[in-house]
This record gives C-alpha cells, sequence and structure tokens, in this order.
C-alpha cells in the first residue's frame, strides 16, 4: 500500500507524504479538490467519520502533528473547511454539492437546521444562484436561527434559586474539614451555638422538602 493511500493509519513516517499530497491538493483549489483532500484527511485520519472528525480533531496526536508540520503550506482552518464541505456535500442530494463553490458551502454551514440548509442549496444550485446569493440568503437563514432578546430557558422562581445556592453551599461545606479556628475560650461555646443552627436548619428544609414534594405531585 502507498504512504499516500487513503485507510492507511497515520505515522510519523508516513506524516510527510501526507504534507506534500495536501500541499498539492491546495494548489488547486475548486470544489473538487476541497472533497479529494476532505476524503483524504477523513480516510487517513479517522477512519472515514466526519463524525469522529468533529469529536477528535483538536486532540488526535496524529492530526495535531500534521497541522503543526513546518513545511505544510495551509492552515488548519482550511483543512477544517474542506473536511466539513466533503461531509456536508455527502449529506445532499447527488449533483447538488457539486454544482455549489466552496464558499457557497461556507456560507451553508452557518445554517444550523439541516432540512433548511439542504432546500437552500438545492435551489442555489438548481437556479445557479452566485456565491454571493447563497451567502446573503444563508446569512439571513443563520441570523433567523439566533435566540431572540430574553428566549433561552424559562427563568427560575426566586426560591429556585436559593434553594439552588443552599445546595452548592452545603456541597462545598460537606467536602471541606471541620477545624476550630484556633486554640480560643469559646471555641466549645461557638461550635455548640453553630450545632443548635443546624438542627434548626434541618427541621425547616424538612418542612420545605414536604411543601416541595405537595408541589411536585401538583405538576405531575
Amino acid at each position: 500500500m502507498s504512504p499516500d493511500e487513503p485507510g492507511k493509519p497515520a505515522s510519523p513516517t508516513n506524516r510527510p507524504d501526507s504534507v506534500g499530497r495536501i500541499n498539492d491538493l491546495v494548489r488547486r483549489g475548486g470544489v473538487e479538490t476541497a472533497l479529494r483532500l476532505g476524503r483524504f484527511l477523513l480516510a487517513r485520519y479517522f477512519g472515514g467519520d466526519p463524525e469522529r472528525f468533529e469529536a477528535e480533531h483538536r486532540r488526535a496526536p496524529a492530526y495535531r502533528r500534521l497541522v503543526r508540520h513546518p513545511a505544510l503550506q495551509v492552515c488548519e482552518v482550511t483543512l477544517t473547511l474542506a473536511v466539513r464541505v466533503t461531509a456536508q456535500v455527502d449529506a445532499l442530494p447527488p449533483g447538488i454539492g457539486q454544482a455549489l463553490t466552496v464558499t457557497g458551502h461556507r456560507a451553508l454551514l452557518a445554517v444550523q437546521d439541516s432540512v433548511r440548509r439542504h432546500e437552500l442549496a438545492t435551489t442555489a444550485a438548481t437556479e445557479g444562484w452566485s456565491p454571493r446569493r447563497l451567502r446573503n440568503a444563508a446569512g439571513r437563514m443563520a441570523r433567523q436561527e439566533l435566540p431572540k432578546p430574553g428566549a433561552g430557558r424559562p427563568r427560575l422562581a426566586p426560591w429556585m434559586k436559593r434553594l439552588n445556592l443552599v445546595h452548592r453551599t452545603v456541597s462545598a461545606l460537606v467536602a471541606e474539614p471541620l477545624e476550630a479556628p484556633g486554640p480560643s475560650d469559646g471555641d466549645a461555646e461557638r461550635a455548640r451555638r453553630t450545632l443548635r443552627l443546624l438542627e434548626e436548619d434541618l427541621v425547616r428544609l424538612q418542612e420545605l422538602r414536604v411543601r416541595l414534594g405537595a408541589l411536585v405531585e401538583q405538576l405531575n
């Protein structure tokens, strides 16, 4: 098997061959070049799996050695784009992804909804949109997906916030050793007073637990 053949595990001995091949591909440009580069990277370093690339590319040792190689004539951003364009083309209907430019694919990657992204790509390819038109349309679609001001998780009730604070405080206290601050005649009395307060709080917390349980039953 040739050292440049996709599928061969990466190693220090074949990494320079990877660098030379990547440099040659990048000089050609275009979507087909991006696809060849993306498929080469996926096959060589990630078993052909785009999801594995997304999960591992920031820490995979062989790939990290590649992107830091002094002879590599392309930045890591370009390699990442090639892989993501490849995954996007493979997810689109046959012929659609190949009809778009790399600029168009980069714009489409910002659209999170896969159904809307595929619809937009198909429209752009079949109607022959310019890269600028596709970029503008994808930008509008991506902005529509952003959460509106005030949106997101519902706000917690004040009592929930206070109980969360109690939980964090108790968790920190349990992990903290209980030691006397220093030799003092009043240490024993202060410790007894603190114990009484804790016992009173435990009674109140038990009452609160009953009330909260009733609320949970009511909500269910």
